[in-house]
């Protein structure tokens, strides 16, 4: 067994030496946040496969997944021993991936406490009706999980981390108000707003369904504003409710990306005074990859809010030219 690490130890140095010194850290980093993408997928399988076995008591299931967790821990040593070869301080190295693991947590964290998501992105998670004990549960587990960073970051390395540490747990706690008194009672009016849009939407089908049966009663003006009043306050509940969805997301982005600009920001400040290793290189990079992902999701979220806006557009300018034709 030695003599298998030594090999691969002297494979690793060989390649290692062949890359400069300043482009080394940067395909480190790229590799590294690769295989720590993998983690966060097999994390969340563990997880789900966890619960699961939990629940249902199934006895294959539950040791698959720990046969997967062996592995798993497994795989972190092997990546921290690379680390170790290429740079040396093995306490910084598995320091280092302990923050940057779990920081890379907080939004898994986040997403496995909200059941019935339904295409897993960004929007049907924060407009799907969630319980306000997983709701809280969620965020409690968010504030944790930052300031546990901090706590091991602060004892295994006794730097500046600390501080990072402790500035994304007090945004994780001034989130976690926000949430509670902002985001969800936005949550709860938007369930109202929805609900009410499905009533008036099944009377909107009714009228149209049974339009010969209202006109032999009711003039056809009389019909044609009935119609228009409908269509219009089906457009008017369509734009509140995306308003305060948008309210909800923005929150969510601001705070997320005020986050990732603080950490880039001392990050950046760290790698000029050449007190940032190549884990803490790792975690600037992935707060910066999380940031576009952010800003990528607010593109997304807009391409799929426009065509539902554009609809109710059409719906209320036909009705309108339907009313000045009978008129």
């Amino acid at each position: 067994m030695k003599k298998i690490l030594k090999q691969y130890n002297d494979i690793i140095l060989f390649f290692a030496h062949m890359i400069p010194d300043k482009k080394r850290h940067v395909i480190i980093a790229f590799f590294a946040g690769l295989s720590d993408s993998f983690f966060n997928l097999l994390l969340a399988f563990i997880l789900k496969n966890v619960y699961a076995s939990v629940t249902e008591r199934n006895i294959v299931s539950l040791n698959r997944t720990i046969l997967f967790f062996i592995l798993f821990i497994a795989g972190i040593f092997l990546y921290n021993y690379v680390c170790w070869c290429l740079h040396g301080s093995s306490v910084a190295k598995i320091s280092g991936t302990i923050k940057g693991f779990i920081l890379s947590k907080l939004c898994l964290l986040r997403l496995s406490s909200i059941e019935n998501h339904h295409s897993g992105d960004i929007i049907s998670i924060l407009t799907s009706d969630v319980n306000h004990s997983q709701f809280l549960y969620a965020n409690i587990r968010l504030i944790l999980s930052s300031l546990l960073m901090g706590i091991i970051s602060t004892v295994l390395v006794f730097n500046t981390s600390l501080f990072l540490g402790v500035m994304i747990g007090i945004l994780a706690c001034i989130q976690l108000l926000i949430n509670l008194f902002v985001v969800k009672p936005l949550q709860k009016q938007s369930s109202t707003i929805r609900e009410n849009t499905k009533q008036m939407t099944m009377t909107f089908s009714d009228i149209l369904e049974n339009n010969m049966s209202i006109r032999i009663y009711c003039s056809q003006n009389f019909y044609m504003k009935i119609s228009s009043q409908m269509s219009q306050r089906l457009y008017q509940s369509k734009i509140k409710l995306h308003r305060i969805n948008a309210v909800i997301l923005g929150i969510n982005v601001c705070f997320g990306l005020l986050g990732y600009i603080l950490v880039l920001i001392l990050g950046s400040l760290l790698i000029s005074a050449n007190k940032l290793t190549i884990p803490d290189l790792l975690f600037v990079t992935q707060m910066r990859l999380m940031m576009v992902q952010g800003i990528l999701k607010l593109g997304h979220y807009t391409v799929h809010m426009q065509p539902a806006i554009t609809g109710m557009k059409k719906i209320m300018s036909f009705m309108d030219e339907a009313i000045e034709e009978n008129i």
